[in-house]
């Protein structure tokens, strides 16, 4: 799979481009610690990618110094990461011996007795396979760097917590913004997504934990809408397009009709990270999950 891709859109006025975080990482650290940029088809875009990944201040929440151990080592959170489990309804059921034509186990009383099913077997565990996760990340320009850190470190406990419950997930942060990209029809919603994590992967929270730090939204998730306009033949627009004002509040939702998860958060610059109704929104979409498997 290319690594850096511009799917076709799944829903009306909806554009996604995706690419693989050790692919991201590596273009990062050629720009950070070797001042290499990769190439871009218009310079003006080469331009807002390297003032965007190397920014540093208090509105980004980031000093030079922190960009390049946190691309280098992984970010450590100021408070210790627990695991959301207690969450998570009971998704398997006990497992039981039954009786079978074709089973694992020969009873040989049953088929003394003239039984038609003397095998028996144990019941099949199980499990929700294959679960998208798309953790929205997009607030207003006066959100303190402070929220944004405590609501993408909650994302990684939601991840650690489904996959200790046995559900194999792929995880995708999703940098959203209306009308980002010139050119294009306009009120146009552009995902820029970042898979940290794939299916079938063991989970190395340090090889990835850059995209949780304070760095995550501001600096590299604002740099791939640059990457996402040059695919697209275009140039990036003025304040990198218009804010997700229709993303009011703190919530967890279940889209059946994808069998993704989606996490969204409030855009109007919130004072503060709604730990508790995420925790509840999440809950219900989990049991809207788990019954619509």
């Amino acid at each position: 799979m290319n690594p850096m891709q511009v799917e076709t859109p799944r829903k009306s006025k909806d554009v996604y481009f995706q690419i693989d975080w050790f692919d991201f990482k590596t273009i990062l650290q050629d720009l950070i610690l070797r001042d290499k940029s990769p190439k871009f088809k218009r310079s003006d875009n080469e331009r807002y990618f390297r003032d965007l990944v190397t920014r540093t201040g208090s509105w980004n929440g980031v000093t030079r110094g922190q960009l390049e151990r946190w691309i280098t080592e992984g970010y450590v959170p100021p408070k210790k990461m627990q695991g959301l489990a207690d969450l998570i309804p009971p998704i398997r059921e006990k497992r039981k011996f039954i009786r079978m034509e074709d089973g694992d186990s020969f009873n040989v009383d049953m088929a003394l007795n003239g039984e038609d099913l003397f095998m028996s077997g144990i019941t099949k565990r199980e499990t929700i396979p294959g679960l998208r996760v798309e953790a929205s990340i997009m607030f207003a320009s006066g959100t303190s760097a402070d929220v944004v850190s405590a609501y993408t470190v909650w994302i990684c406990e939601v991840l650690y917590s489904l996959e200790l419950s046995g559900i194999d997930c792929q995880l995708l942060l999703d940098f959203p913004s209306v009308d980002a990209v010139r050119n294009q029809s306009p009120g146009t919603t552009f995902h820029h997504l970042v898979r940290v994590k794939s299916e079938n992967e063991i989970q190395d929270f340090t090889s990835w934990s850059a995209m949780i730090s304070p760095a995550a939204m501001r600096n590299f998730g604002f740099a791939l809408i640059p990457m996402h306009a040059d695919k697209l033949g275009s140039t990036t627009s003025s304040g990198l397009g218009r804010g997700m004002r229709h993303y009011n509040d703190w919530h967890c939702e279940w889209d059946n009709e994808r069998r993704v998860m989606n996490f969204k958060n409030p855009y109007m610059s919130p004072s503060r990270f709604d730990r508790d109704s995420m925790d509840r929104s999440f809950k219900s979409a989990v049991r809207e999950m788990i019954a619509a498997k």
